[in-house]
């Protein structure tokens, strides 16, 4: 269910949200990690380094989420044969 919300949310992904501001980590956020990542926008996918949504927004796509997650944040780690669209 959270995997189709999330996909649900990301196929709403515009050029202009991926080359967002990078953004600190918050508490209450959806970090998506892993799997593929198909964005519209070219016409082959790629490897998903990470996708953080605050408050029902993408503020980040290929984002670098090793750092500590907030306990309060939910994680969503992807198999490598699933792909975000």
């Amino acid at each position: 269910m959270l995997t189709l919300r999330a996909t649900t949310i990301l196929m709403l992904l515009t050029t202009a949200t991926a080359h967002a501001q990078p953004s600190a980590l918050h508490d209450g956020e959806l970090i998506i990690r892993g799997g593929w990542l198909f964005d519209g926008v070219s016409d082959s996918r790629r490897i998903n380094s990470g996708i953080i949504i605050r408050n029902g927004e993408i503020v980040e796509v290929d984002a670098t989420v090793q750092q500590q997650i907030p306990n309060t944040a939910k994680l969503l780690n992807l198999l490598d044969s699933e792909t975000i669209l």
